[in-house]
């Protein structure tokens, strides 16, 4: 694919309520398109979700690293799960 054709714009139409659009309007900068403005958008969620994401994975991993820690987040989770099991008997 050449650079052109992976620059060239394509036409969109996207049907807002008024106050979504403001609310779009709002996070632009005077200078920036709405295509520029969505891609900040995403690019942040994206950010976001891969910080979660990572800082997950490190509090798996500290509690993996203290067998202690990991036995009584099991057995904190079968009781929450009982608990729950329970409750969900009662409603039916």
């Amino acid at each position: 694919m050449t650079q052109d054709a992976k620059d060239k714009r394509a036409k969109t139409t996207m049907s807002t309520l008024p106050a979504t659009r403001q609310r779009l309007a709002d996070f632009a900068t005077s200078d920036e398109t709405v295509d520029q403005t969505l891609n900040r958008l995403l690019d942040t969620v994206q950010s976001i979700k891969v910080r979660a994401r990572t800082a997950w994975e490190n509090r798996k991993a500290a509690a993996q690293a203290d067998p202690q820690a990991w036995q009584a987040g099991a057995l904190q989770a079968d009781m929450l799960a009982a608990r729950a099991a329970t409750r969900q008997a009662g409603r039916g």
